[in-house]
C-alpha cells in the first residue's frame, strides 16, 4: 500500500482533533489496545476484505494503510515502554542483591559485637546505638555505617584493640562494611535512574485515540456492508474494543457469534469407511 500523502491524513484525521483522540485514549492501557487490534485485524484478514469489498463497504483502501500506520506507532510505543519496565525490575533486582550482601555483612558484625558485649557487658550501650536496622536500603548502609564507625574507633584506641581480638575483629571488617555501603549506594543511585515502566503519556493517548477511532469506523464499514454484502466478516473484538466502539456509538454493541456453538456441518456420507449396513 503507498505511503498517505499529507492530504490522505488530513482527510482522515480532520474529523477527530488531538485532544478528543487524546480523552479517548486515556480510558484504554496502549498495550491492551495493540494485542486486541493486532487480534482484530489478523481474524478479519482486513487486507483481504477490503481489497475485495472497499466498494460495497464503501471504506477506502487507504484507511488499511492508516490502520497499519497507526498500528505500527503504537507498537513501538509499548515496546518503549517494556523495555524500560525490564530496565526498571533488572535495576530493583540487583539492589535487593546487593543490600542482601550488606545485611549478611550486617548480621556477621552484629554477631561478633554480640560475643564481645558477652565479655564486657560495659560495651552494650555504644553497640545497641549503633545498630540501626535493615528493613530497607537505607536504613542496611546507615546501620553498617554505624557500626563500622564504631569498630573503627575502637580499633584505633589501645585500650579497645586487645577486646576486640578476642573475638577476631580487625580491619577487613571495617573495609567489608565500607565496600557494601559504597555497592548499596551506587546501586541506589542506578535504580533511581531507571524508572518504571510509564503510565502512557498524552501523545501515545491520541494514538491510541486515533487507532481506535478508526477501527471503529471499519467495524462500521463492515456492518452497513452486510446489506450489499451479506457475507462480510464479523470483526472480533476484545474487552476494550468493544466498550470504547460502545461509547463512540452511545449503545451497546451486538453480541458477537460464539464460534464453539456454530453448528457443526453433517459428515458426508462418501467419506465414511464402510461399515455394515444399518
Amino acid at each position: 500500500m503507498a505511503e498517505l500523502s499529507p492530504a490522505h491524513l488530513a482527510a482522515l484525521e480532520g474529523e477527530l482533533t488531538d485532544e478528543a483522540a487524546m480523552i479517548r485514549g486515556a480510558t484504554t492501557s496502549a498495550a491492551d489496545v495493540l494485542d486486541e487490534s493486532l487480534n482484530a485485524l489478523v481474524r478479519l484478514d482486513v487486507v483481504a476484505v477490503v481489497s475485495a469489498h472497499a466498494r460495497a463497504m464503501h471504506f477506502g483502501k487507504m484507511r488499511v494503510r492508516y490502520i497499519f500506520d497507526k498500528v505500527d506507532e503504537l507498537y513501538g510505543v509499548v515496546q518503549a515502554q517494556l523495555a524500560q519496565g525490564s530496565a526498571w525490575s533488572v535495576a530493583q533486582a540487583k539492589l535487593e542483591r546487593v543490600t542482601d550482601d550488606g545485611r549478611a555483612v550486617r548480621n556477621s558484625l552484629l554477631q561478633g559485637f554480640e560475643r564481645l558485649v558477652r565479655r564486657f557487658p560495659s560495651l552494650e550501650t555504644d553497640v545497641q546505638e549503633a545498630r540501626g536496622n535493615s528493613k530497607n536500603p537505607p536504613t542496611v548502609s546507615a546501620s553498617l555505617d554505624a557500626l563500622a564507625t564504631l569498630l573503627e574507633s575502637w580499633l584505633h584506641d589501645p585500650k579497645f584493640a586487645p577486646r576486640l581480638e578476642t573475638v577476631a575483629f580487625g580491619a577487613d571488617d571495617v573495609r567489608e562494611a565500607r565496600a557494601a555501603i559504597e555497592a548499596i549506594e551506587a546501586q541506589r543511585v542506578v535504580a533511581s535512574q531507571s524508572p518504571a515502566a510509564p503510565r502512557d503519556l498524552p501523545a501515545t493517548n491520541v494514538i491510541e485515540g486515533r487507532l481506535m477511532h478508526e477501527l471503529h469506523e471499519l467495524y462500521r464499514a463492515l456492518e452497513e456492508g452486510r446489506v450489499a454484502v451479506p457475507t462480510l466478516p464479523q470483526m472480533v473484538l476484545g474487552n476494550t474494543l468493544r466498550r470504547v466502539f460502545a461509547q463512540i456509538r452511545g449503545t451497546p454493541l451486538p453480541a458477537q457469534p460464539d464460534p464453539a456453538a456454530e453448528p457443526k456441518p453433517e459428515p458426508d456420507p462418501s467419506l465414511q469407511s464402510p461399515g455394515k449396513p444399518t
